[in-house]
């Protein structure tokens, strides 16, 4: 199967209904990108009553601060999508805090990650491939 037609596998499967708690988007082809972005967020706010959305940069984003966005509470308990563009970016101390959270995401919630560019020889990317639903 064509990395294309899993692509579009994975936006039915989401259409669908049935969401994961993380994903990982990488190449630098936006519309795609902001398809699956899109879709993830509709079906979160049809099934439940409030989402949270936020979208940083990841070289923007601390370690504490990505630990708030990611282990923080909502006031009013909803739903959070997170969205982390070019996850390349991170400090290594924001890597700790990623790895913490890949290892037991909520499974309410959803992070989105994003990358323009993939190094299959660095250990962030092999991580993300292993414990991410994988798109593009």
């Amino acid at each position: 199967m064509s990395w294309l037609s899993e692509f579009h596998h994975a936006l039915g499967t989401i259409k669908n209904g049935k969401v994961h708690p993380v994903y990982f988007l990488y190449g630098n082809d936006f519309y795609l990108c902001d398809t699956a972005i899109r879709a993830i967020r509709k079906i979160l706010t049809e099934k439940h009553t409030s989402c949270d959305y936020n979208y940083v940069t990841a070289s923007d984003t601390d370690a504490s601060q990505l630990q708030n966005l990611l282990f923080g509470t909502s006031l009013f308990q909803s739903v959070s999508c997170l969205v982390l563009n070019n996850v390349k970016g991170l400090l290594p101390s924001a890597r700790k805090v990623l790895n913490a959270y890949l290892d037991n995401p909520p499974a309410d919630n959803v992070l989105i990650l994003t990358a323009d560019e993939i190094d299959y020889k660095n250990a962030l990317y092999k991580r993300l491939k292993e414990k991410t639903v994988t798109l593009m």
